[in-house]
Order: C-alpha cells, then sequence, then structure tokens
C-alpha cells in the first residue's frame, strides 16, 4: 500500500497568493481538497511541462487546468510536471491540499 504525499498548496495563515510549485510529473494519481469559509472566492490551478528549474519557470510556461469556486475534493490529471496554485486576494480563509500518489 503505497502512502500518499500531501502539499499544502494554500493556507489561511499565510498571506501568499501563489502557492509553492509541486513537482507532480512521477504521480500516478493527484487530487486537490479545498476548504474555505470565504464566500465568492475563486482559485486557479496551473500546471507546468517546463523541463528546467521549477524556481525559475516564465509565467507563459503555465497552463490553467481548473478554476475552483466551491470546498470539496477534486480530481487532478495527470501528465503535468509541475503544479501550483493561485488565489485572488490574500485575505483568503481557505486551505488547498494536494495529495499525490506515486507511481510505481
Amino acid at each position: 500500500m503505497q502512502v500518499p504525499s500531501v502539499h499544502t498548496m494554500l493556507s489561511w495563515d499565510v498571506s501568499a497568493i501563489t502557492s509553492p510549485v509541486v513537482f507532480v510529473g512521477d504521480a500516478r494519481a493527484l487530487s486537490i481538497s479545498l476548504t474555505t469559509t470565504t464566500a465568492a472566492s475563486t482559485y486557479t490551478v496551473q500546471a507546468s511541462n517546463w523541463n528546467s528549474n521549477v524556481t525559475s519557470i516564465p509565467e507563459g510556461q503555465w497552463s490553467t487546468l481548473t478554476l475552483l469556486t466551491a470546498p470539496g475534493i477534486y480530481a487532478v490529471q495527470v501528465g503535468a510536471l509541475q503544479i501550483r496554485a493561485l488565489q485572488a486576494a490574500s485575505t483568503s480563509s481557505s486551505t488547498m491540499l494536494l495529495v499525490k500518489l506515486m507511481a510505481d
């Protein structure tokens, strides 16, 4: 049995608007859990296949996978190398977790 790795993308106690970049190129399954108490917030999930240093991925290399507007658990299609999340304002009271199962 595999133990999933859990990455905090966005958190209510951190004022970041953009999450850290998470390498997901080795994932066989991905899901996102969003909990929020902020009404009418939009959260953007983006992916990149930039095959270089993840700390310097150019903005033009990101593609939007989905926009999330409600709490829930969401499946994410595997295949990208990196993933990140963005929120519209740093005053959000949300937590977004990325759960990754590694490929065998």
